[in-house]
């Protein structure tokens, strides 16, 4: 483990380190000695919860990481304290995302583009044709019988 100090005896930063690379939980400090930073890498790469404060202790921002690839949900925070954008992450890529304004009411929600997923329509099951069509209405039943 590392650890820097300010002039006055105050931790500023603590960092693990494992062969050359971060491993394990980083923190830091303003000379207050309120947390203003903390996050843990696991063999160099981000790893589990990552968080950082304003000067006023409020959450500023938070996410969570896994082997390097950002996942789950990564929140935004203002100073006062409000919850400002959260942001769905499924591994590495974002998902969707959501911001509210100073009031606290929903301003915004995004639904990024994303790859269409295949449909392999060479294992149907039987008793279906090449010709049919897929539809993604409820009540839609199609059929290709002539």
């Amino acid at each position: 483990m590392e650890t820097w100090w300010y002039c006055d005896g105050q931790k500023n930063w603590e960092i693990m380190w494992k062969n050359g690379q971060q491993h394990g939980r980083y923190t830091k400090w303003s000379e207050n000695g309120k947390k203003r930073t903390e996050y843990t890498k696991k063999d160099g790469k981000w790893h589990g919860a990552a968080r950082w404060w304003y000067p006023n202790n409020a959450l500023k921002w938070e996410e969570m990481w896994r082997e390097g690839n950002k996942q789950g949900i990564q929140t935004w925070g203002r100073e006062d304290g409000t919850k400002q954008r959260e942001i769905l992450f499924t591994p590495a890529e974002e998902y969707a995302r959501i911001e509210w304004d100073e009031e606290g009411n929903v301003s915004e929600i995004e639904f990024p583009p994303h790859p269409t997923p295949s449909i392999a329509l060479n294992n149907k099951p039987k008793g279906t044709n090449s010709n049919s069509q897929l539809s993604n209405k409820k009540n839609d039943h199609r059929s290709n019988q002539d």
